[in-house]
């Protein structure tokens, strides 16, 4: 037996392409008492970009060392990643591979790379003033949708929901375009443990750790994912849900659990894994740099008067438009 159910996605502007939120009402059809919706949409892939260097001679081809994804705030646009992949390209040369819209590959050069930091050395994102070509099929994650602090408790979000890290699976990246892979897990803790990594920090010795805090995913990822956008879908209790009582035979409520809409939860930095006999296995849990950290890198002074700047420019550009368009009063 098929039920239908009305979707509704929730509003949102369309930053080249439609996104899955901007989509009209949808009616679906599945069987009856069959759960709920845990598909990703597939347009979350055209956020994904991977990072590195061009091949010399080729333009699709890239040697990337981590993905990014691309987001809006406030009327600007970014490239996201973990700040030890974009540490090795700041004020250097790097490329950026997008896909076209017949979801071919495409080379996007940058000249001097520019990133900025989380104010505290520690928190591992790193993001860029970005804006893709013209030829490149993508969308921007609107940040409106990525869960700060007040969404993490507003929502309810916590251990055990539904996670998913969209990046670059290193085994099969995609020669001639990116090739997204969506790693589905869930929230393992949200104690925002102190994981020792790496230290990527300019000057730092080679071998030398560093703590950083983050949410624990259990989600198998393999190296080349750092970067990725770490999604996650909400969970609600339905109420009014019954069942009948095999003793009494009475109808008696029952506590009942769907799953609703899907959140930018943080930034993919690390897992763990082990190499044996040349190849890496990895232990399924990994770390996200909470999304308040994003939120607090986008906000940065400097960030925000770069915005402030462009917003004056284009209203003014608008301005001067419009009085060009304007006609003359007749007398």
């Amino acid at each position: 037996m098929l039920s239908q159910v009305q979707v509704k996605p929730l509003d949102g502007p369309d930053y080249r392409g439609e996104l899955p939120w901007s989509c009209p009402t949808l009616v679906v059809e599945r069987p009856e008492g069959s759960g709920v919706f845990v598909r990703l949409n597939d347009s979350y892939l055209r956020s994904i970009a991977y990072i590195g260097v061009a091949r010399p001679g080729s333009d699709t081809q890239i040697d990337a060392t981590g993905t990014g994804f691309l987001v809006v705030h406030d009327g600007a646009t970014y490239l996201v990643t973990a700040a030890h992949v974009a540490v090795a390209y700041q004020d250097a040369a790097m490329d950026v591979r997008l896909n076209r819209d017949d979801n071919t590959g495409g080379i996007q050069p940058i000249d001097t790379a520019k990133w900025y930091w989380h104010p505290d050395s520690k928190v591992d994102i790193a993001v860029m003033p970005f804006r893709a070509e013209p030829w490149a099929r993508v969308i921007y994650f609107n940040t409106k949708h990525l869960a700060g602090d007040f969404k993490v408790q507003t929502k309810d979000l916590g251990t055990g929901d539904i996670a998913y890290v969209v990046g670059m699976f290193q085994e099969l990246h995609g020669e001639e375009r990116n090739v997204p892979v969506v790693h589905t897990g869930h929230i393992g803790s949200m104690g925002l443990e102190v994981v020792q990594v790496g230290d990527w920090r300019d000057g730092a010795k080679k071998g030398n750790k560093i703590g950083i805090q983050g949410f624990l995913i259990s989600a198998p990822t393999l190296p080349g994912s750092s970067g990725s956008p770490v999604f996650v879908r909400r969970t609600l209790e339905v109420e009014g849900v019954e069942e009948v009582d095999a003793k009494t035979g009475k109808r008696v409520p029952i506590r009942a659990w769907t799953h609703g809409s899907v959140w930018l939860l943080g930034v993919w930095s690390a897992a763990w894994n082990e190499k044996q006999l040349g190849k890496t296995f990895v232990l399924g849990m990994g770390v996200c740099i909470p999304g308040e950290r994003l939120f607090e890198t986008l906000n940065q002074p400097e960030l925000k008067e770069l915005r402030d700047k462009a917003k004056a420019k284009k209203d003014k550009e608008s301005k001067l438009s419009l009085q060009a368009k304007a006609k003359p009063a007749k007398v």
